[in-house]
């Protein structure tokens, strides 16, 4: 989890706070024994020149 935020930190994909908020947000949810999940799926379409 730390790992994550500090990359998107160091990036500047976020700021030091949103990333701080969402590390505390998922260890109360750990805490209570829920989870957090996420699956993305992605789909490629490739064409050979004519």
């Amino acid at each position: 989890m730390v790992g994550v935020a500090n990359y998107v930190v160091d990036r500047d994909v976020v700021g030091p706070e949103t990333a701080e908020a969402w590390t505390e947000d998922l260890r109360a949810l750990e805490a209570t024994g829920g989870t957090f999940f996420s699956l993305t799926q992605y789909g490629s379409l490739a064409r050979k020149p004519e």
